[in-house]
């Protein structure tokens, strides 16, 4: 039998409780995260052009649908405190400014992660993995049927077929999408999964690995499945809180030191960079062309493909935390940071594994950008849990 049952983020349960119109909210919320991944699978991810110019079409019409919906949700399950307006105003005050650098996606993405902090978590965790999951699915069938082919890529990857790229438009996103289904999936299945089904989820990521030969995505979950067992027990329980709520904050300082080191030349920081395929040296590069702002800042980097259409070199940054440093700013940054920071903590009391996948996703976050791509990372909306986190709640079978 299902009971909503309270969940403090100190763990202690109160009596299950009846909210007026929580189930519609929760509908609500689910819906915007559909729209949300299909738009941005379709204009981003798949590799097909008419799908593309459908995607870049209904941009701004679904953020119009997320906008309306997030407000109905909002008035008819009135909940919040000042503290979550002055967060919001922040973040929406900082990102507005990206509207001419076709950055404005992220306007859509945190009015969902504002909306859901008074929501069922889990609801929308596991809406997330299945709308990507079909998508994924979508894009797999038209590589098969020889209808999504990635030709602007075709001369980067030498001896990679046409089935490699699994109907993306970059070989190496598949990767990075089977790592986040891969905790997803852990997380929802919490401490009913074998250890069976762990080897099989990480034999899946190696064949991926040998398909694409990218192994940042591959390191993370592998990382994470061998920290899955000890996260499933209910043991130092406010010990593991402590120490992996710290994860994000010193990944970033370690990536920004090693960045310091590679400017000097330092050797370590040498090798670490031909490691990670030139990480640091393009982090180093953009933090000297582009600057640290307070605020947001308008810049372009290519990735490859655009290189020879429009005559610039690569300078994409990969690093999350310095691109998005970079692009959004130091007060962004600060928040955000505190956000990941915040949602470990609270979500320690609702779900054992939940904090660690939040963690490890922040440690993906020194090699790629995907921990804010709501198309790809299914626990964006976690970020809701630095928002008035006391009356998060779970759904679960007991």
């Amino acid at each position: 039998m299902r009971k909503k049952i309270l969940f403090l983020p100190n763990g202690n349960i109160l009596a299950p409780t009846k909210y007026p119109n929580e189930g519609i909210a929760n509908n609500l919320i689910s819906f915007c995260l559909v729209l949300q991944i299909i738009d941005r699978f379709f204009s981003n991810i798949i590799s097909n052009s008419t799908i593309n110019d459908i995607g870049n079409r209904m941009y701004w019409p679904f953020t119009l649908i997320v906008f309306f919906l997030v407000l109905i949700k909002e008035l008819l399950y009135l909940n919040f405190r000042i503290v979550d307006i002055l967060f919001f105003l922040i973040i929406c005050f900082d990102v507005i400014q990206f509207k001419e650098a076709q950055q404005s996606w992220i306007i859509g993405s945190f009015l969902i992660i504002f909306a859901s902090r008074n929501l069922n978590f889990y609801k929308l965790i596991k809406t997330s993995i299945w709308t990507i999951f079909g998508c994924t699915l979508f894009s797999i069938t038209g590589a098969i049927f020889g209808k999504f082919v990635p030709l602007r890529f075709i001369s980067f990857v030498n001896g990679n077929s046409f089935t490699d790229f699994f109907g993306m438009i970059y070989f190496s996103y598949i990767s990075h999408i089977v790592m986040f289904l891969t905790i997803g999936y852990c997380v929802v299945r919490k401490k009913k999964i074998k250890t069976l089904e762990i080897i099989f989820l990480w034999f899946i990521n190696f064949i991926i690995l040998i398909n694409t030969q990218t192994f940042n995505p591959f390191l993370v979950v592998t990382i994470f499945l061998l920290g899955l067992p000890f996260f499933q027990k209910n043991i130092f329980l406010k010990l593991k809180e402590i120490v992996i709520s710290l994860i994000p904050l010193f990944s970033f300082l370690i990536l920004y030191l090693l960045i310091r080191m590679y400017g000097i030349g330092n050797h370590t920081a040498i090798y670490f960079n031909d490691l990670t395929s030139g990480r640091l040296s393009l982090a180093f590069g953009g933090i000297n062309r582009f600057g640290i702002h307070l605020f947001s800042n308008l810049f372009q980097v290519y990735a490859h493909g655009y290189a020879g259409i429009v005559g610039a070199t690569y300078s994409y940054i990969d690093s999350a935390y310095v691109l998005y440093l970079l692009r959004f700013g130091i007060i962004f940054f600060i928040v955000w940071i505190m956000m990941i920071i915040i949602s470990i903590r609270n979500a320690n009391g609702l779900n054992n594994v939940l904090p660690w996948a939040i963690a490890v996703i922040s440690i993906h976050a020194i090699f790629d950008p995907e921990i804010l791509w709501i198309e790809f990372n299914p626990f964006l909306v976690t970020l809701g849990l630095a928002f008035s986190a006391g009356r998060a709640r779970f759904e679960y079978k007991i």
